[in-house]
């Protein structure tokens, strides 16, 4: 095959069809969206929080329910978050810990809030309610263009690529996980199998570089498990294209340099991500998380039987059969232990049959069955098929939710059916591809319908032995979800239909490809828009979290203190919009903190936050700095006893915790514990006056112990109760200054949560920290007036920072070097839409 460079022709050409393939996505995403787009509405789920007491007598007067109660992480956990993150941006600093929640908690590290994310920090430049919608249009985007490329590549023709674009930016997967972190990795996954699909044709520096790009995308998105898949899909999908090569030419020097491309790639990206990936792998060992995820061994245990395995392949083809959360009503999902968001699989009626069709139509197209096998795999691993289900105990993934696995049986489903869409019109009648087509479609379409017929009857029955006030949810449920009137059950079925007719028509001859193309697409966009756009939430701004009587008192006291809600009055993370400190969170805490606050009476809620009960432990709490208590539960006497009520906004009380201490204060006492198992049963101790002793782990400075010999009491170690003075005269996320004037030594205690990066200088000189009280901070304090100060200066993060820094200075320089001759075939082919080379 002849060889040559791309002409300046072709190449704005190229240019061209970027362009306009770009408007035909914007303006999708526009119509997709146009609600908040056009109507000035924010794509934020606030409406969930009118479910909280506190929020509730503030809610809309037409407010009866939540649009989607799924997306309460987006309201209570994703959005404070950028709240906060945006905030601290612009007042000129990295958020790198986050004072509203857990007693203080690392905030860059966790991952999820993907501060450096380059989506998220475009973000910064609007308000966080705007963001929102802007960075959904933005993965949507990306995500369809690298879709669109990486279809163009494989030889789909305009058409096809635009089907594999449109399919996969709109698919099932995408739109319900929008508002997740996850999205924000899945956008990349196209973009990574594009680049590494180019340095397979051309490993050269600038590709490298590519690869490393998108590599470095996905680390600092903010979910590294969805980062595990993608990055396994496309490394896997480079591999076996190498593999095949060398099995295929038997040529093993281009085999190795492909290899040691990709490993340089990947060394390159992960240094280059290091700035986001050392914090958070510190913050691993001491978060909870790790422990709660190797919990979850025991799930995978469980054999799934084929009850489960028919039921996770049936919203292939009925997205709605197990119900959908903005139906009206209560949501339940009609089969026991799942949820929507959890079983989505569509990817459209149309891309299954394509995507099989052209398995046909490309028998010979090793790339082909390439994606196809990883399709497969990918959604066995999902549904835990047996054979497939032995991927979901590999190291790594034996620690994820193997359902990730369904956003690269999407995107492989997507790019097939991209490729479908374009040998089924490359030619007229194209019968090679649109008889099995049609066939499939039928067979899909009877399935399905058989499936509306009987499905209620089995629903019902799996749920009879439910208790009876969720079993009558359940039969109106299924009583709405089933009538005629209900089309979203069976709208797939319509469409398949049509496409059946218009397929038909031209198979004989009676629509021209010309006519079927638009046609065809058009049955795509519509077919995933019904289902889709009605997803997420589209609120006007002004009920976004307002500020409530409760709230503004809170708001009121200038002093510092932290606050505690019961139950689900004021969730947690909630605070953070409103400047608060809470006791509380809504992801994993430190592994010390979470065990204290059970101890003390908090429980978790979902796996990965806390949440208190009425029955608060308030001296505990009063160690805290917990100053109110917000609840609209009935308070035993005796824990009302040591409460003060402040304030009553309707259903919720506001109350003064008596027991509340100050954020530092300095001891004199001090017990040095032998165990950290033996630290948690003293704090309870009634007896135990925290306000003047502490609990060590190490045993105190020499002068500390020379001073308890002369005025030991009790056996303890210190004096008995001097009077100090502490004045906290900065308080920052990352800083903490204090002035502290004691007539004796003892120990300047802070009830900020103990975490390594702290760094404690007194009168500018380093001092330690000590593990104080199981979970906190205390320094020890000399005789006399002194200022200490506390840094965060997490050492992860400064390697990390430098580390990314060169990183990105080297792949700027494989970037900018000289464009290599590119290897194409002629025009004719390239207009023809036939294989693409890389750039």
């Amino acid at each position: 095959m002849v060889r040559r460079s791309l002409t300046s022709k072709e190449f704005t050409a190229r240019h061209w069809e970027t362009l306009k393939v770009s408007v035909v996505l914007l303006t999708l995403l526009v119509i997709f969206f146009g609600q908040a787009v056009f109507l000035g509405r924010k794509l934020l789920p606030a409406d969930i929080a009118f479910t909280d007491p506190v929020f509730l007598p503030h809610a809309p007067a037409d407010f009866t329910e939540p649009h989607n109660v799924l997306l309460y992480d987006q309201a209570y956990q994703f959005y404070p978050w950028r709240v906060y993150a945006s905030s601290a941006v612009r007042q000129g600093f990295l958020p790198l810990w986050n004072p509203y929640v857990y007693s203080g908690a690392p905030f860059m590290a966790v991952d999820q809030p993907a501060v450096l994310y380059p989506l998220n920090i475009l973000s910064y430049v609007v308000s966080p309610p705007d963001a929102v919608l802007l960075t959904a249009l933005v993965r949507l985007f990306i995500a369809g263009l690298a879709t669109y490329w990486f279809v163009r590549t494989l030889g789909g023709g305009s058409l096809g690529a635009l089907v594999g674009a449109i399919t996969f930016a709109f698919s099932g997967f995408m739109i319900v996980w929008l508002g997740h972190p996850h999205a924000n990795v899945a956008a990349w996954l196209p973009a990574f199998f594009l680049t590494v699909e180019w340095l397979y044709q051309r490993t050269t520096p600038r590709h490298i570089a590519l690869v490393a790009l998108t590599i470095a995308a996905q680390l600092t998105a903010g979910h590294a498990e969805t980062a595990l898949y993608t990055l396994t899909a496309g490394g896997l999908y480079y591999l076996l294209r190498t593999s095949s090569a060398w099995w295929s030419n038997r040529q093993l020097r281009s085999s190795v340099m492909r290899l040691v491309a990709l490993a340089t790639a990947a060394a390159l990206g992960a240094a280059l991500a290091s700035v986001h990936l050392l914090p958070f792998l510190e913050w691993l060992r001491y978060s909870a998380e790790l422990t709660w995820r190797t919990g979850l061994g025991g799930l995978r245990a469980t054999r799934l039987g084929p009850k489960y395995w028919v039921a996770g392949l049936l919203p292939m083809l009925l997205p709605n059969i197990f119900s959908n959360p903005t139906w009206p009503g209560q949501y339940r999902s009609f089969f026991p232990g799942w949820n929507f968001v959890e079983q989505t699989l569509y990817v459209g009626i149309l891309g299954l049959p394509l995507a099989a069709a052209v398995l046909v139509a490309r028998r010979a197209d090793k790339r082909v069955w390439l994606l196809a096998a990883l399709g497969l795999a990918a959604l066995g691993a999902a549904l835990r098929l047996p054979v497939f289900d032995w991927i979901n105990y590999l190291p790594l993934f034996n620690i994820a939710a193997y359902g990730r696995f369904r956003l690269v049986y999407s995107f492989c489903v997507s790019v097939l059916a991209g490729l479908g869409a374009r040998d089924l019109l490359k030619a007229e009648g194209g019968d090679d591809i649109a008889r099995p087509a049609i066939w499939l479609l039928v067979g899909s379409t009877v399935m399905g319908a058989i499936v509306l017929l009987i499905a209620p009857h089995i629903l019902s029955e799996m749920n009879r032995a439910a208790p009876f006030p969720f079993r009558q949810l359940i039969q109106e449920a299924l009583s709405y979800a089933f009538r005629v009137s209900n089309i979203q059950m069976y709208w797939p079925l319509l469409v398949a239909l049509a496409a059946v007719v218009i397929l038909g028509l031209y198979v004989r001859r009676v629509l021209r490809r010309q006519i079927v193309q638009p046609m065809l697409l058009l049955l795509v966009v519509v077919d995933l828009f019904a289902l889709g756009m009605g997803y997420h939430t589209a609120v006007v701004e002004q009920i976004i979290f307002p500020e409530t009587p409760a709230l503004q008192l809170l708001k009121n006291d200038t002093s510092l203190f932290r606050i505690v809600g019961t139950n689900i009055d004021l969730m947690p993370n909630t605070g953070m919009i409103y400047g608060l400190h809470d006791v509380r969170g809504l992801d994993f805490p430190g592994r010390r903190y979470q065990e204290l606050c059970q101890a003390i009476g908090g429980r978790d809620w979902l796996g990965y936050g806390i949440l208190f009960t009425e029955q608060l432990e308030l001296r505990l709490l009063g160690l805290l700095n917990v100053k109110y208590v917000l609840t609209s539960s009935s308070l035993e006497p005796d824990i009302l006893s040591n409460l003060r009520l402040r304030d009553v906004d309707n259903d919720v009380s506001v109350y003064e915790n008596l027991a509340f201490l100050p954020r530092a204060f300095v001891v004199y006492r001090a017990q040095v514990a032998q165990d950290s198992q033996d630290i948690l049963p003293t704090l309870l101790d009634p007896g135990f006056d925290l306000h003047s002793e502490i609990v060590l782990e190490k045993p105190p400075p020499p002068d500390f112990v020379e001073a308890a010999q002369a005025y030991g009491a009790g056996g303890h170690t210190g004096l008995g109760s001097p009077q100090a003075t502490v004045e906290i005269t900065s308080y920052e996320p990352n800083y903490v200054e204090i002035i502290a004037d004691s007539p004796a030594n003892g120990f300047l205690f802070l009830s900020d949560s103990y975490y390594p990066g702290w760094k404690a200088y007194l009168d500018s000189a380093e001092a330690e920290i000590y593990q104080a009280d199981y979970a906190f901070r205390a320094v020890y304090l000399p005789a006399g007036r002194h200022t200490v100060e506390f840094a965060y200066q997490p050492a992860p993060f400064r390697v990390g920072s430098i580390a990314s820094g060169l990183t990105l200075f080297v792949v700027m320089i494989l970037l900018i070097q000289p464009w290599p001759r590119r290897v194409r075939d002629s025009s004719a082919r390239l207009a023809a839409g036939g294989d693409l080379k890389a750039y």
